[in-house]
């Protein structure tokens, strides 16, 4: 369903997101607007966007900073942050080899893909 949204998003207001576009796709996709406004609202320590602090933004910019994935694209698994030229197989890849007892999908995909497989 997300990605519906994303889709609907992008095919209405092109690449430039604007209040007027998002409350049309949330119109065309039957969104509560009000319920979407005071979700925004809440994340401001006083509930005022022109004079408060924004609680999410305040913590995404010490996550950014703590992980240093302002540098795009990164992606942190573990506390620790990759970059570079990611794609979703070296995510995954990178994903699998975070588990402690690595899940059989992992073990599946790795041998699709031709991945040597440590012994041991």
């Amino acid at each position: 369903m997300y990605f519906e949204y994303i889709s609907r998003a992008h095919e209405v207001c092109g690449t430039r997101l604007t209040r007027e576009c998002s409350e049309l796709v949330m119109k065309n996709l039957q969104i509560d607007q009000e319920i979407v406004e005071k979700c925004v609202l809440d994340t401001f320590e006083g509930g005022d966007p022109s004079v408060d602090d924004n609680l999410v933004l305040r913590e995404s910019a010490a996550l950014w900073n703590e992980y240093g994935t302002f540098l795009y694209p990164a992606i942190v698994i573990n506390d620790m942050t990759f970059r570079g030229r990611l794609n979703p197989e070296n995510v995954y890849e990178a994903v699998c080899a975070s588990f402690r007892h690595e899940p059989k999908e992992c073990r599946a995909w790795q041998m699709q893909e031709g991945i040597p497989i440590p012994k041991g």
